[in-house]
């Protein structure tokens, strides 16, 4: 639970990165932005990801997918 992974999050909409980031609790990444979704990426445990979730949803975000990046076996 402790491990730091990246996770994707796509959220509905068109979303601009500074503002997002000026009032989330971690610093989000944005991958890919269309008028129907925005691609969003950052690093953190499950605890993180749990207060980001919450976050987005205080904010109205709708939430269309969460995924892990593939890990790599080394």
């Amino acid at each position: 639970m402790d491990e730091r992974l990246v996770y994707q999050i796509e959220i509905q909409g068109l979303v601009d990165e500074k503002e997002l980031n000026a009032n989330s609790p971690l610093l989000l990444k944005v991958v890919q932005a269309k008028a129907e979704s925005t691609l969003l990426s950052l690093r953190t445990d499950q605890s993180g990801l749990i207060g980001l979730l919450r976050h987005l949803h205080t904010r109205g975000y709708m939430l269309i997918s969460l995924q892990i990046e593939k890990k790599t076996v080394l």
